[in-house]
């Protein structure tokens, strides 16, 4: 009966025969968990033939199956091809990828599913569901605990806000856009938890995991060959910073983290709208480097930009912004896909009827933000609301939209109940100005 309605508690909202096979399988190993099965008889690749007759005595999903029949046991994870994305095949891999290879203990498992990327809090929550089951809650780490029970530990702030304060915080140190500053502190936000609100890195994507550790690469390889001090690695100046490559991604990388940080660029350059917008661009390329980032960046810049300037809201969402303001562009064209969202595909009055995503693909979620903006009838707390409501990667489409929409509306239109939960988390990085 538990793995029957497991299956059937996923169905009702999502109707594929491997949405219901994979809640099977997973209840399945909770009820066995719960029942003090060992671990390696909850990893074992026969445990569906052990427990046939939990499911009916049916075959699974072949993509199921296979997962049963251990496709998630690859030691290189990562590396191996395991992702923690929102399909629900790779969710189930990923999530029992993490169980198999925690070495016996819940915080590395859950640590090792947070580190795939993508859809991070998920394939988490997925994990910790089976590893609580068979260790047990005096197994969770007593200061995840804390965090549990702390007042206020749900209105912490993301990666969103962490790596929008990185940028920030490089544009005002160094009075300038320098790209190599950006990606060492997205490095020490990753390795030391700069500028996040719990003090270390919990959530970062697989793109941007990626280029800082190509970055983390770059470096020590350019300071061996030019006889720099290790101790100065981070603080490259000159000819040297000049001629170091930043562009520490690749086409085809194209997920939403460049406009979740983009703001403090063209607030910071404004004055000049074309620098604003070309640095908006080079602000994703460093970490995403397909082109319809570059772009959407550009884009989204020019939309803060004129917001800056006092633009009308009907004027932001014009279907002709682009051409309206065609120089700030370098008078070219943007990539079609970003040019059919400033011709005004995102203004569908269904929303998520009509299509409209918040997913983690960058032109998603351009749209996703944009609708918001668009539907929001003048008021923040409603577009903020309607980007969360469109599912799946919920704080980045609402920190995206937060960004056009604290330019257009301005502080005093965010609801105080707001503010005051945030005030806190803002002051207690206060100390961290030195950095």
């Amino acid at each position: 009966m538990a793995v029957e309605y497991s299956g059937m508690s996923g169905k009702i909202t999502h109707g594929d025969v491997k949405v219901y096979d994979a809640c099977c399988y997973y209840g399945a190993l909770i009820v066995a968990a719960l029942g003090g099965a060992k671990k390696n008889e909850l990893t074992s690749q026969t445990f569906y033939d052990d427990h046939l007759a939990w499911f009916g005595n049916r075959a699974l999903h072949p993509d199921v199956m296979a997962i049963a029949r251990g496709s998630y046991q690859r030691k290189g994870g990562y590396d191996d091809g395991i992702r923690g994305k929102g399909y629900i095949i790779n969710a189930l891999e990923a999530a029992l990828w993490a169980f198999w290879s925690d070495e016996g203990s819940f915080e590395k498992g859950a640590l090792n599913a947070v580190n795939l990327g993508d859809d991070t809090d998920t394939t988490a929550a997925i994990y910790g569901q089976l590893a609580g089951a068979h260790y047990g809650y005096k197994k969770i780490p007593e200061k995840w605990l804390k965090y549990i029970y702390a007042k206020d530990f749900i209105h912490c702030f993301t990666d969103d806000t962490s790596m929008a304060l990185c940028l920030a915080i490089s544009l005002i140190a160094c009075q300038d856009f320098v790209p190599y500053d950006q990606l060492v502190r997205y490095k020490w936000w990753y390795r030391h938890g700069y500028m996040s609100s719990t003090g270390h890195c919990f959530d970062i994507g697989a793109a941007t995991k990626d280029s800082i550790l190509e970055f983390e690469r770059r470096q020590k390889k350019f300071v061996q060959a030019r006889g720099i001090p290790t101790d100065q690695i981070d603080f490259l100046t000159g000819r040297n910073l000049q001629e170091f490559d930043v562009e520490c991604s690749k086409e085809g990388v194209a997920g939403n983290a460049p406009l979740m940080r983009l703001a403090s660029v063209p607030i910071f350059f404004f004055r000049n709208p074309q620098m604003a917008v070309e640095y908006s661009g080079m602000s994703g390329k460093i970490t995403h480097g397909d082109v319809k980032v570059y772009d959407a960046c550009c884009y989204y810049g020019a939309l803060i930009v004129a917001a800056l300037g006092g633009a009308e809201k009907k004027e932001l969402t014009s279907k002709t912004f682009h051409n309206d303001h065609l120089a700030w562009f370098g008078n070219r064209n943007l990539h079609p896909d970003v040019m059919a969202i400033a011709r005004g595909s995102y203004q569908r009055k269904g929303g998520y009827d009509d299509g409209i995503r918040g997913k983690g693909y960058i032109i998603n979620a351009l749209e996703a933000a944009l609708w918001a903006f668009w539907s929001d009838e003048g008021s923040f707390e409603k577009g903020a609301l309607n980007a969360v409501n469109l599912g799946d990667d919920t704080d980045t489409t609402a920190a995206i939209y937060g960004q056009l929409a604290g330019a257009h509306y301005g502080y005093k239109k965010i609801p105080e109940k707001w503010l005051k939960l945030q005030r806190k988390e803002v002051s207690s990085l206060e100390h961290r100005e030195a950095w």
